[in-house]
């Protein structure tokens, strides 16, 4: 997690959660929302593919709303060209 102290939600945010299971994922949700509640600020937490795999589903029954649907970006390395 990080937090700015800035009311932007694009400066707080939760990146690459990690869980063992649900209810470790729960646990997790209810500490992101008080962390950045104690500074008083809004945040997103990104979901990508590298999160487990009901964590969009446990974020809204958590009382997150979605709010974007960005798709993330990726490069083969092997096809980067460097000159």
């Amino acid at each position: 997690m990080s937090r700015s102290g800035l009311p932007a939600r694009v400066l707080n945010a939760v990146n690459r959660a990690r869980f063992g299971d649900g209810r470790r994922a729960d646990e997790g949700i209810e500490q992101a929302r008080s962390f950045f509640a104690e500074a008083g600020v809004p945040f997103r937490w990104f979901v990508g593919p590298s999160s487990p795999p009901d964590l969009a589903e446990r974020l809204t029954a958590g009382g997150l709303a979605k709010v974007s649907d960005t798709p993330g970006m990726a490069l083969e390395i092997e096809r980067m060209v460097d000159e």
